[in-house]
């Protein structure tokens, strides 16, 4: 999949990109993970279930270095925002903004909705809030949001 940036550029991940994906994964989201489960028990589920594998993954780079990616998973007739991670120092710069109304972009071409869960602790839901996102379903741990063309 090419999605059109101008901050960020892309690259396909690769098997060998796994560590760096797991690493970045649990350095960016681990806060809102502790504050949704306490037990050491649930937090590792959370990780296993979570585990990346590089299929469907893009890089996102700046200056020729890594900093985040996104997953993108075909559902039927949806497109599912899996995982999307910045590293901590290139958050707040309007990237990930870009990165998903690129991704809104390319699902609009496709005449698909996206879906997607976040932890309720995210401060990400309010970005997706904010880009048109509406909450479809939620539990106590999670909120199910989807955005349509």
């Amino acid at each position: 999949m090419k999605l059109d940036l101008n901050s960020v550029s892309t690259r396909d991940a690769h098997a060998d990109d796994v560590p760096y994906l797991n690493n970045l994964l649990r350095e960016v989201i681990n806060i809102y993970v502790e504050q949704t489960w306490s037990n050491p028990k649930d937090l590792e589920t959370f990780y296993i279930k979570n585990t990346l594998h590089y299929d469907g993954v893009l890089i996102f780079q700046k200056d020729k270095k890594d900093i985040g990616f996104v997953r993108l998973e075909q559902r039927h007739d949806t497109i599912f925002l899996d995982q999307l991670h910045l590293a901590p120092a290139y958050q707040r710069q309007g990237i990930g903004s870009e990165i998903i109304s690129a991704v809104q972009a390319f699902a609009t071409t496709k005449g698909q909705p996206i879906s997607l869960v976040a932890l309720r602790v995210n401060p990400a839901c309010r970005l997706y809030e904010h880009l048109g996102f509406v909450k479809k379903r939620e539990n106590d741990a999670r909120y199910c949001m989807e955005w349509r063309p």
